[in-house]
């Protein structure tokens, strides 16, 4: 499950640390042991601003989960805004696409 972010906020809300553990004990038992996490923004700002944010974002992440096990081998990527879920010009839609994706290394 996506871990939605803030406006220009790379720190993790309550709601995004509980969504972090669910899916830590999820990836646990079924024994995922590698994971990247892409950060993400929403389409405002320059494309040089999004992609440290994104960066900011995934590093948090990243050191979120390293903190519940430091056995988890863990990449990051940012894609600024390059990759929205949602196109439409509304705050809705903009919440969507600030995120952090996780996804499994087979």
């Amino acid at each position: 499950m996506p871990v939605r972010f803030g406006l220009n906020d790379p720190s993790l809300t309550a709601t995004a640390q509980a969504i972090l553990v669910a899916d830590y004990k999820c990836m646990k038992m079924q024994k995922k042991h590698a994971l990247t996490i892409e950060g993400h923004c929403d389409e405002r700002g320059t494309d040089a601003y999004n992609m440290e944010l994104g960066s900011r974002r995934d590093a948090t992440v990243k050191k979120y989960l390293a903190q519940l096990d430091s056995h988890f081998k863990l990449k990051t990527i940012s894609y600024g805004k390059a990759k929205p879920v949602c196109t439409e010009e509304s705050e809705a839609c903009f919440g969507v696409n600030r995120r952090a994706q996780m996804s499994t290394v087979h």
